[in-house]
């Protein structure tokens, strides 16, 4: 569990996994299944449930030399990020991420949310493609910011890894846990 103070109150990072043996032989993994919480004066918001937003495997951005990606595409887990609404309004966010790794930039995604007041979206299916990018996220009220991604075989690349937090004020952040940093 990861905890940082920001926001006039407290951020909280917490997760649970489970399995399962049963007599038949059979096994099931449950995998790692987290739970980010905001605790401040008047305010306690948890997020554990994401909506998911897949896109079909054809249109993930990935390159034509196979050992440019992470994973084949269509064939293993692809990178993405989650998006975390901390705030009890109703948001409409942007979302692009650039491929960095070229002579110019290249768009490897885009799309816009609607977030539910105190909710979250787990974006799968962004990029299988090896390298830096550029996530950019901006609100329809004018608040954006931007940060770099690495994504490699070597370093957890799925979408647990990058987080785009709405704050309790309407504010945004892009961070990584342990969210050491939200400020």
């Amino acid at each position: 569990m990861y905890d940082t103070a920001a926001h006039g109150g407290h951020y909280a990072l917490a997760a649970c996994g489970g399995y399962a043996n049963y007599a038949d032989g059979a096994h099931a993994d449950h995998g790692q299944r987290p739970a980010v919480y905001f605790v401040g004066d008047g305010l306690t918001v948890r997020v554990e449930r994401l909506d998911n937003r897949h896109r079909k495997y054809k249109d993930v951005f990935s390159a034509e030399e196979p050992d440019e990606n992470v994973e084949q595409p269509g064939e293993g887990s692809s990178a993405g990020y989650r998006v975390y609404n901390m705030d009890t309004q109703t948001h409409e966010l942007s979302v692009t991420v650039d491929f960095l790794g070229g002579l110019t930039p290249a768009e490897a995604f885009s799309t816009e949310y609607t977030l539910a007041p105190t909710s979250g979206i787990l974006q799968d299916s962004v990029t299988y493609r090896r390298g830096e990018y550029r996530i950019t996220a901006e609100l329809a009220n004018g608040s954006s910011t931007a940060t770099r991604w690495t994504v490699t075989k070597d370093e957890n690349y799925g979408w647990g890894e990058t987080s785009i937090i709405v704050d309790p004020a309407g504010g945004l952040t892009i961070r990584k846990p342990p969210f050491d940093k939200v400020r």
